[in-house]
C-alpha cells in the first residue's frame, strides 16, 4: 500500500511540476493542447472532478509530456509546411492520448486548470 501511495504521490508531484512549468503559456487560452494543457475559462468546477478523472489526467499528462518532448525537438529545426505538418501530428497524438485515458480535451484542460489553481484537489487524490 505504501509503495502504491508513493508512486501516486510521485506521479502527482510530476504532474504539478509540469503544469506549473508551462509558465507564460497559462496566461492565454490557446486553441490546442500542444500550446496549453490549461483552460482558464473552463466551465468544469473542481467539485465535478472525480477520482477516476484525476487518475486519467495523470495518465494522459505523462503521455502528453513525452509527446511534447519528442515533437519539440523535431519542431525546433522545422519550417513552413514541415513545421505545420509536424505540429498537427503532435496535436493529433496528444488528443489521442487524452481520449485513450478516457477524457475529452475540454475536460482534460479543465482539470489542468483546477490542478494548477487548487492545491487541495491533488491532496484528495491520495
Amino acid at each position: 500500500m505504501k509503495k502504491n501511495q508513493l508512486f501516486i504521490t510521485t506521479a502527482l508531484f510530476s504532474v504539478v511540476l509540469f503544469v506549473f512549468s508551462l509558465g507564460a503559456v497559462h496566461a492565454s487560452n490557446y486553441d490546442d493542447v500542444f500550446e496549453s494543457e490549461i483552460d482558464k475559462e473552463t466551465e468544469l468546477s473542481a467539485d465535478d472532478i472525480e477520482h477516476e478523472d484525476l487518475q486519467a489526467f495523470v495518465q494522459a499528462s505523462k503521455e502528453l509530456k513525452e509527446i511534447r518532448a519528442e515533437y519539440t525537438s523535431l519542431l525546433h529545426d522545422a519550417e513552413g509546411v514541415l513545421y505545420e505538418d509536424l505540429r498537427s501530428e503532435a496535436v493529433e497524438e496528444m488528443q489521442e492520448a487524452i481520449d485513450d485515458a478516457g477524457l475529452d480535451e475540454e475536460t482534460y484542460r479543465g482539470i489542468g486548470y483546477h490542478v494548477q489553481e487548487d492545491d487541495e484537489l491533488l491532496a484528495d487524490f491520495y
